[in-house]
């Protein structure tokens, strides 16, 4: 697989990162980072705490796309990441997804994420 071949995988997604945080990104292309570093993150089993913390302000059940910011959350946790780092991201999602006053649809979303 291509993503095998990246040499100095940690530096490449630290790379990639300070590109998608920057401000002249576009919405849609800061969705394709997410992806890309997060599947680069659970297949090397790297650490990159600022890109949960990122994440985090796109976690937002009125947000365009949110099924995708999910997906690439899901995607870059693996058994290394620190617990507080999870428990944090856990918080957010069950106070914004799955509560009484959110859709059947968003419920759904933060069930299946937390799953």
């Amino acid at each position: 697989m291509p993503i095998d071949l990246i040499y100095n995988p940690q530096v490449f997604v630290e790379k990639l990162f300070n590109i998608m945080s920057g401000k002249q990104e576009k919405y849609e292309s800061k969705l394709i980072y997410m992806a890309l570093i997060a599947r680069i993150i659970w297949h090397h089993k790297l650490i990159l705490l600022p890109f949960y913390r990122s994440l985090i302000k796109y976690l937002d059940p009125k947000q365009k796309d949110v099924p995708r910011v999910l997906l690439a959350l899901a995607e870059s946790i693996h058994e290394i990441v620190p617990e507080d780092e999870i428990e944090t991201i856990v918080k957010h999602i069950i106070e914004h997804f799955v509560n009484d006053r959110c859709s059947e649809f968003t419920m759904t979303l933060g069930l299946n994420t937390l799953r």
